[in-house]
């Protein structure tokens, strides 16, 4: 169960693929008695193989020294230029993804101009 389910308020049940869903079962301050609150899969049985993480790494370093770096810096740079302003950030991220910069390149530049979040509860 999703540890944000008070499972006093909520009863859970199976449907024929052993899909759980939490239902309310008393009124709550968000939602009303008898709302969907959770649908929980058990994704315990996937496994991935090592071999695809290296495969993955592999592709990457092949991208990284096949594209044009200049022009990937380039769009970084701007989508940076646009964040530290009023800019949409639609225009220079698509920009940076039609230069081959990658998500966790992207997500880097705008990290560090936003900063992550993070959740003051569960320190």
């Amino acid at each position: 169960m999703p540890r944000w389910v008070n499972t006093a308020l909520a009863t859970p049940t199976a449907d024929r693929h052993g899909v759980v869903t939490w239902t309310l079962t008393e009124e709550g301050a968000a939602v009303r008695k008898g709302d969907i609150v959770a649908r929980v899969a058990d994704l315990s049985a996937f496994r991935v193989d090592a071999s695809v993480g290296q495969a993955q790494a592999a592709r990457l370093k092949k991208l990284r020294a096949e594209r044009d770096n200049a022009r990937v810096s380039g769009a970084l740079e701007a989508l940076e230029r646009a964040a530290r302003g009023t800019d949409n950030l639609m225009p220079p991220i698509l920009d940076a993804v039609r230069a081959y910069a990658t998500l966790g390149e992207v997500c880097g530049v705008l990290r560090k101009v936003f900063g992550e979040y993070s959740d003051l509860k569960s320190r």
